[in-house]
């Protein structure tokens, strides 16, 4: 059995195409409780990172991707989550200071 795994795991293509499965697979419908959920879906990102840097996805794109995956009992939460974040970075002008953009690091 452990020759199997080794030389027929996903790989490459394999594994990615794995990964953006189980990523999109992945909702709180799918999950136990709220925590079960985050736990599983925070992970993807890593994954998606560890198999190759180019992959990975901008913070605020999986904060969208989190958010919508809640259950409609959450909408309230996502839209004032929308409401009071930046969700982009806005450019320095000539009347305000630049201001990145959202993640979840920078509200917890």
């Amino acid at each position: 059995m452990d020759a199997m795994v080794v030389h027929f795991r996903p790989r490459g293509s394999g594994l990615y195409t794995e990964l953006c499965r189980r990523l999109y697979g992945c909702s709180l419908a799918a999950c136990e409780s709220v925590a079960d959920y985050t736990r599983k879906f925070w992970k993807f990102p890593n994954e998606m990172l560890a198999l190759r840097f180019s992959l990975g996805q901008s913070k605020s794109y999986q904060a969208q991707l989190f958010l919508n995956r809640l259950r409609l009992a959450y909408y309230i939460s996502k839209t004032t989550f929308n409401q009071t974040h930046n969700m982009l970075p806005i450019a320095v002008t000539a009347l305000s200071a630049a201001m990145a953009a959202v993640t979840f690091d920078l509200t917890t």
